[in-house]
Protein backbone atom coordinates (compact mmCIF):
# COMPACT_ATOMS: atom_id res chain seq x y z
CA UNK A 1 0.00 0.00 0.00
CA UNK A 2 3.16 2.48 0.87
CA UNK A 3 4.16 2.08 -2.97
CA UNK A 4 0.78 2.87 -4.24
CA UNK A 5 0.41 5.24 -1.96
CA UNK A 6 3.68 7.14 -3.21
CA UNK A 7 2.85 6.52 -6.88
CA UNK A 8 -0.34 7.89 -6.26
CA UNK A 9 -1.97 4.46 -8.23
CA UNK A 10 -5.55 5.07 -6.60
CA UNK A 11 -6.87 1.88 -9.13
CA UNK A 12 -4.28 -0.43 -7.66
CA UNK A 13 -5.08 1.20 -4.14
CA UNK A 14 -8.96 0.49 -4.11
CA UNK A 15 -9.18 -3.21 -2.96
CA UNK A 16 -7.60 -1.85 0.06
CA UNK A 17 -9.76 1.39 1.38
CA UNK A 18 -12.37 -0.31 3.11
CA UNK A 19 -9.79 -2.14 5.59
CA UNK A 20 -8.55 -0.26 8.58
CA UNK A 21 -4.84 -0.90 8.14
CA UNK A 22 -5.36 1.46 4.92
CA UNK A 23 -6.61 4.48 7.20
CA UNK A 24 -3.37 3.74 9.38
CA UNK A 25 -1.15 3.08 6.33
CA UNK A 26 -2.67 6.45 4.96
CA UNK A 27 -2.15 8.59 7.92
CA UNK A 28 1.63 7.39 8.86
CA UNK A 29 2.04 7.86 4.78
CA UNK A 30 0.45 12.13 4.86
CA UNK A 31 2.91 12.49 8.07
CA UNK A 32 6.11 11.00 6.51
CA UNK A 33 5.16 13.28 3.17
CA UNK A 34 4.75 16.01 5.37
CA UNK A 35 8.07 16.08 7.14
CA UNK A 36 9.44 15.67 3.69
CA UNK A 37 7.92 18.87 2.36
CA UNK A 38 6.17 16.97 -0.38
CA UNK A 39 3.12 19.35 -0.87
CA UNK A 40 1.33 18.88 -4.01
CA UNK A 41 1.55 15.18 -3.42
CA UNK A 42 0.07 15.52 0.47
CA UNK A 43 -3.12 18.12 -1.55
CA UNK A 44 -3.34 15.04 -4.07
CA UNK A 45 -3.91 12.33 -1.35
CA UNK A 46 -5.87 14.55 0.99
CA UNK A 47 -8.57 15.40 -1.70
CA UNK A 48 -8.21 11.64 -2.89
CA UNK A 49 -9.56 10.32 0.38
CA UNK A 50 -11.01 12.99 2.58
CA UNK A 51 -13.61 11.10 3.54
CA UNK A 52 -11.23 8.63 5.44
CA UNK A 53 -9.47 11.57 6.83
CA UNK A 54 -12.23 13.49 8.36
CA UNK A 55 -13.26 11.25 10.44
CA UNK A 56 -9.91 11.44 12.55
CA UNK A 57 -10.03 15.35 13.52
CA UNK A 58 -7.47 14.54 16.36
CA UNK A 59 -5.29 12.97 13.27
CA UNK A 60 -6.02 16.60 11.29
CA UNK A 61 -5.07 18.48 14.40
CA UNK A 62 -1.83 17.26 14.54
CA UNK A 63 -1.38 17.31 10.30
CA UNK A 64 -1.43 21.08 10.41
CA UNK A 65 0.36 21.42 13.78
CA UNK A 66 2.99 19.75 11.79
CA UNK A 67 2.64 21.69 8.55
CA UNK A 68 2.62 25.04 10.59
CA UNK A 69 5.90 23.66 12.25
CA UNK A 70 7.17 23.05 8.66
CA UNK A 71 6.80 26.38 7.87
CA UNK A 72 4.20 25.25 5.53
CA UNK A 73 1.69 27.44 6.62
CA UNK A 74 -0.09 27.95 3.50
CA UNK A 75 -0.67 23.73 3.23
CA UNK A 76 -2.17 23.85 7.15
CA UNK A 77 -4.57 26.38 5.20
CA UNK A 78 -5.64 24.09 2.75
CA UNK A 79 -5.70 21.36 4.54
CA UNK A 80 -7.97 23.09 7.32
CA UNK A 81 -10.17 25.01 4.31
CA UNK A 82 -11.13 21.43 2.58
CA UNK A 83 -12.04 20.14 5.20
CA UNK A 84 -16.43 19.78 4.72
CA UNK A 85 -16.88 20.62 9.03
CA UNK A 86 -13.86 23.07 9.48
CA UNK A 87 -15.88 23.70 13.28
CA UNK A 88 -13.79 21.10 15.14
CA UNK A 89 -10.35 22.52 13.74
CA UNK A 90 -11.26 26.64 14.37
CA UNK A 91 -10.13 26.77 17.99
CA UNK A 92 -6.63 24.80 16.78
CA UNK A 93 -6.02 26.27 13.42
CA UNK A 94 -6.22 29.83 14.83
CA UNK A 95 -3.95 29.09 17.63
CA UNK A 96 -1.33 27.92 14.85
CA UNK A 97 -2.13 30.99 12.94
CA UNK A 98 -1.33 33.22 15.87
CA UNK A 99 1.54 30.79 17.53
CA UNK A 100 3.70 30.99 14.28
CA UNK A 101 2.42 34.81 13.98
CA UNK A 102 0.97 33.68 10.05
CA UNK A 103 -0.51 37.67 9.72
CA UNK A 104 -2.25 36.76 6.18
CA UNK A 105 -3.85 33.82 7.48
CA UNK A 106 -5.18 35.61 10.59
CA UNK A 107 -6.74 38.01 8.83
CA UNK A 108 -8.33 35.11 6.40
CA UNK A 109 -9.60 33.49 9.23
CA UNK A 110 -10.89 36.50 10.33
CA UNK A 111 -12.67 37.26 7.54
CA UNK A 112 -14.46 33.81 7.09
CA UNK A 113 -14.99 32.78 10.49
CA UNK A 114 -14.83 35.43 12.79
CA UNK A 115 -18.38 35.23 14.31
CA UNK A 116 -17.67 31.71 14.67
CA UNK A 117 -14.75 32.16 16.80
CA UNK A 118 -16.10 35.10 19.08
CA UNK A 119 -19.26 32.85 19.99
CA UNK A 120 -17.06 29.60 20.72
CA UNK A 121 -14.61 31.93 22.77
CA UNK A 122 -12.13 29.53 23.65
CA UNK A 123 -10.06 29.98 20.31
CA UNK A 124 -9.86 33.49 21.72
CA UNK A 125 -8.58 32.86 25.07
CA UNK A 126 -6.18 30.26 24.15
CA UNK A 127 -4.38 31.72 21.38
CA UNK A 128 -3.85 35.70 23.08
CA UNK A 129 -2.71 33.68 26.68
CA UNK A 130 -0.20 32.15 23.84
CA UNK A 131 0.55 35.28 21.05
CA UNK A 132 3.68 37.99 21.45
CA UNK A 133 2.26 41.50 21.95
CA UNK A 134 1.76 42.44 18.57
CA UNK A 135 -0.46 39.78 18.00
CA UNK A 136 -1.94 40.11 21.02
CA UNK A 137 -2.65 43.44 20.76
CA UNK A 138 -3.72 42.53 16.96
CA UNK A 139 -6.28 40.12 18.86
CA UNK A 140 -7.98 42.88 20.87
CA UNK A 141 -8.49 45.02 18.15
CA UNK A 142 -9.76 42.36 16.25
CA UNK A 143 -12.81 41.41 18.71
CA UNK A 144 -13.01 44.30 20.99
CA UNK A 145 -16.80 43.27 22.06
CA UNK A 146 -15.10 39.87 23.34
CA UNK A 147 -12.67 41.28 25.67
CA UNK A 148 -14.87 44.36 26.84
CA UNK A 149 -17.11 41.63 28.36
CA UNK A 150 -14.79 38.96 29.31
CA UNK A 151 -11.42 40.77 30.14
CA UNK A 152 -11.52 41.08 33.65
CA UNK A 153 -12.25 36.71 33.90
CA UNK A 154 -9.14 36.74 31.53
CA UNK A 155 -7.01 38.71 34.05
CA UNK A 156 -8.15 36.73 37.10
CA UNK A 157 -7.53 33.20 35.35
CA UNK A 158 -4.18 34.27 34.13
CA UNK A 159 -3.54 35.85 37.71
CA UNK A 160 -4.61 32.06 39.21
CA UNK A 161 -1.84 30.58 36.70
CA UNK A 162 0.59 33.52 37.29
CA UNK A 163 0.89 33.74 33.51
CA UNK A 164 2.94 37.21 34.01
CA UNK A 165 2.49 38.83 30.26
CA UNK A 166 -1.58 38.46 30.11
CA UNK A 167 -1.74 39.87 33.58
CA UNK A 168 0.43 42.75 32.21
CA UNK A 169 -1.52 43.34 29.28
CA UNK A 170 -4.79 43.05 30.12
CA UNK A 171 -3.57 45.36 33.28
CA UNK A 172 -2.55 48.21 31.02
CA UNK A 173 -4.68 47.42 28.39
CA UNK A 174 -8.24 48.32 30.56
CA UNK A 175 -6.56 49.53 33.47
CA UNK A 176 -6.96 46.36 36.30
CA UNK A 177 -5.25 46.62 39.55
CA UNK A 178 -3.37 43.35 40.59
CA UNK A 179 -4.55 43.06 43.86
CA UNK A 180 -1.74 44.14 46.64
CA UNK A 181 -1.46 40.56 47.80
CA UNK A 182 -0.37 39.99 44.86
CA UNK A 183 2.10 41.73 43.67
CA UNK A 184 5.25 40.46 45.28
CA UNK A 185 4.29 36.96 44.00
CA UNK A 186 4.05 38.47 40.34
CA UNK A 187 7.43 40.19 40.73
CA UNK A 188 9.28 37.18 41.86
CA UNK A 189 7.22 35.69 38.51
CA UNK A 190 7.72 38.02 36.17
CA UNK A 191 11.80 37.52 36.55
CA UNK A 192 11.18 33.96 36.43
CA UNK A 193 9.28 34.26 33.34
CA UNK A 194 11.37 37.33 31.13
CA UNK A 195 8.35 39.80 31.42
CA UNK A 196 9.94 43.40 31.06
CA UNK A 197 6.42 44.55 30.59
CA UNK A 198 5.27 43.71 33.76
CA UNK A 199 7.74 45.82 35.83
CA UNK A 200 6.69 49.12 33.57
CA UNK A 201 3.11 48.95 34.54
CA UNK A 202 2.36 52.04 36.43
CA UNK A 203 1.15 50.15 39.62
CA UNK A 204 4.61 48.20 39.81
CA UNK A 205 6.78 51.22 39.58
CA UNK A 206 4.67 53.27 42.14
CA UNK A 207 4.51 50.06 44.60
CA UNK A 208 7.08 49.63 47.50
CA UNK A 209 8.98 45.68 46.90
CA UNK A 210 10.58 45.05 49.84
CA UNK A 211 14.10 43.97 49.23
CA UNK A 212 13.73 40.15 49.67
CA UNK A 213 11.08 39.91 47.06
CA UNK A 214 14.04 42.06 45.10
CA UNK A 215 16.69 39.12 46.23
CA UNK A 216 14.34 36.28 45.10
CA UNK A 217 13.41 37.85 41.65
CA UNK A 218 17.24 38.45 40.94
CA UNK A 219 17.98 34.88 41.87
CA UNK A 220 15.47 33.19 39.15
CA UNK A 221 16.25 35.78 36.83
CA UNK A 222 20.14 34.60 37.00
CA UNK A 223 19.14 31.06 37.18
CA UNK A 224 16.98 31.56 33.70
CA UNK A 225 19.40 33.33 32.35
CA UNK A 226 17.20 36.95 32.25
CA UNK A 227 20.14 39.45 31.62
CA UNK A 228 17.69 42.10 30.42
CA UNK A 229 15.18 41.34 33.71
CA UNK A 230 18.34 41.28 35.74
CA UNK A 231 19.90 45.18 34.67
CA UNK A 232 16.64 46.32 34.82
CA UNK A 233 16.09 45.42 38.58
CA UNK A 234 19.57 47.04 39.34
CA UNK A 235 18.71 50.10 37.45
CA UNK A 236 15.54 50.57 38.73
CA UNK A 237 15.78 49.46 42.61
CA UNK A 238 18.42 49.12 45.45
CA UNK A 239 20.23 45.79 44.80
CA UNK A 240 22.98 45.44 47.34
CA UNK A 241 26.61 44.23 46.04
CA UNK A 242 26.13 41.04 48.51
CA UNK A 243 22.40 40.22 46.30
CA UNK A 244 24.70 41.05 43.14
CA UNK A 245 26.99 38.37 44.49
CA UNK A 246 24.66 35.71 45.42
CA UNK A 247 23.09 36.16 42.00
CA UNK A 248 25.85 35.85 40.25
CA UNK A 249 27.40 32.31 42.19
CA UNK A 250 23.37 31.05 41.03
CA UNK A 251 23.85 32.17 37.50
CA UNK A 252 27.13 30.27 37.64
CA UNK A 253 25.98 27.36 39.35
CA UNK A 254 23.26 27.09 36.18
CA UNK A 255 25.93 27.67 34.12
CA UNK A 256 23.90 30.88 33.06
CA UNK A 257 26.51 32.64 30.78
CA UNK A 258 24.67 35.78 29.88
CA UNK A 259 23.29 36.33 33.14
CA UNK A 260 26.39 35.73 35.15
CA UNK A 261 28.31 37.85 32.77
CA UNK A 262 25.87 40.91 33.10
CA UNK A 263 25.61 40.57 36.95
CA UNK A 264 29.67 40.43 37.08
CA UNK A 265 29.96 43.68 35.07
CA UNK A 266 27.90 44.91 37.40
CA UNK A 267 29.51 43.91 40.66
CA UNK A 268 32.71 45.26 38.80
CA UNK A 269 31.29 48.50 38.27
CA UNK A 270 30.14 48.91 41.85
CA UNK A 271 33.50 47.39 42.90
CA UNK A 272 35.13 51.04 40.92
CA UNK A 273 32.90 53.31 42.53
CA UNK A 274 32.74 52.02 45.87
CA UNK A 275 34.80 54.07 48.51
CA UNK A 276 37.08 52.24 50.96
CA UNK A 277 35.38 51.93 53.76
CA UNK A 278 32.58 50.24 51.61
CA UNK A 279 35.19 47.80 49.96
CA UNK A 280 35.73 46.44 53.50
CA UNK A 281 32.84 45.47 53.74
CA UNK A 282 31.99 43.20 50.71
CA UNK A 283 35.54 42.48 49.28
CA UNK A 284 36.02 39.49 51.00
CA UNK A 285 32.79 37.94 50.38
CA UNK A 286 33.48 38.68 46.28
CA UNK A 287 36.52 36.77 46.86
CA UNK A 288 34.36 33.73 48.58
CA UNK A 289 32.04 34.09 46.04
CA UNK A 290 33.81 34.08 43.08
CA UNK A 291 36.37 31.31 44.19
CA UNK A 292 32.74 29.27 44.91
CA UNK A 293 32.02 30.76 40.96
CA UNK A 294 35.87 29.44 39.79
CA UNK A 295 35.10 25.96 41.03
CA UNK A 296 31.54 25.47 39.74
CA UNK A 297 32.62 26.70 36.36
CA UNK A 298 35.00 24.36 36.24
CA UNK A 299 32.27 21.80 36.93
CA UNK A 300 30.15 22.67 34.31
CA UNK A 301 33.11 23.09 32.09
CA UNK A 302 32.36 26.14 30.98
CA UNK A 303 35.45 27.72 29.40
CA UNK A 304 33.38 31.42 29.01
CA UNK A 305 32.94 31.50 32.81
CA UNK A 306 36.02 30.59 33.67
CA UNK A 307 38.32 33.31 31.19
CA UNK A 308 35.49 35.74 32.92
CA UNK A 309 36.32 34.82 36.69
CA UNK A 310 39.52 34.93 35.90
CA UNK A 311 39.95 38.34 34.07
CA UNK A 312 37.64 39.88 36.75
CA UNK A 313 39.47 42.43 39.32
CA UNK A 314 38.86 40.30 42.05
CA UNK A 315 41.83 38.12 43.84
CA UNK A 316 40.63 34.53 43.96
CA UNK A 317 41.26 31.62 47.08
CA UNK A 318 45.07 30.98 46.72
CA UNK A 319 43.51 27.32 48.13
CA UNK A 320 41.12 27.07 45.20
CA UNK A 321 43.77 28.26 42.75
CA UNK A 322 46.38 25.80 44.15
CA UNK A 323 43.68 22.84 43.48
CA UNK A 324 42.59 23.80 39.80
CA UNK A 325 46.12 23.93 38.73
CA UNK A 326 47.09 20.69 39.86
CA UNK A 327 44.03 19.70 37.67
CA UNK A 328 45.30 21.40 34.48
CA UNK A 329 47.60 22.20 32.38
CA UNK A 330 48.85 24.25 28.94
CA UNK A 331 46.85 28.09 28.48
CA UNK A 332 44.26 27.67 31.61
CA UNK A 333 46.95 26.18 33.74
CA UNK A 334 49.18 29.59 33.23
CA UNK A 335 46.15 31.78 33.41
CA UNK A 336 45.46 30.24 36.57
CA UNK A 337 49.46 30.94 37.56
CA UNK A 338 49.08 34.52 36.58
CA UNK A 339 45.72 34.74 38.73
CA UNK A 340 47.57 33.72 41.86
CA UNK A 341 50.79 35.29 41.17
CA UNK A 342 49.36 38.46 40.71
CA UNK A 343 47.56 38.10 43.99
CA UNK A 344 50.61 36.79 46.28
CA UNK A 345 52.67 38.75 48.20
CA UNK A 346 56.01 39.70 46.29
CA UNK A 347 58.18 37.50 47.81
CA UNK A 348 55.71 35.08 46.62
CA UNK A 349 55.92 36.10 42.93
CA UNK A 350 59.64 35.77 42.62
CA UNK A 351 59.44 32.33 42.85
CA UNK A 352 56.45 31.04 41.26
CA UNK A 353 57.37 27.24 41.81
CA UNK A 354 55.92 28.43 45.72
CA UNK A 355 52.60 28.85 44.58
CA UNK A 356 51.47 24.94 44.35
CA UNK A 357 53.08 24.68 48.01
CA UNK A 358 50.79 27.46 50.04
Amino acid sequence: MQEFLEKEDFVSLQPFITKQSFSITLKRHLEESLNQSKVTHIKTIINQYKEIIIQDTSFIKNLIRIAFDQNLADLAYDIFSCMPNPEPLLSSFFFECVRKEQGELLKKINETHHDMIEERETPLERAFFAASSPYAEKIIDDYPDYFEKNGQNLFENALATYHIKTIARLSRHYQISIPEEEINQCFIRAAQQNCLSFFTLPQIQSSSIPETVIIKALKVASKHDHNQVIYFIFKNYNVSVQTLCNSFLKAVGYNQTDAAKQLSQLITQQYQTCTMKELEKWYEYANDIYSQALNNAFTNQNTLLISLILDSPFPLKIETLSTLIEKTSGTLKKQLMEKALAHLPTISRKNPKRLLAL
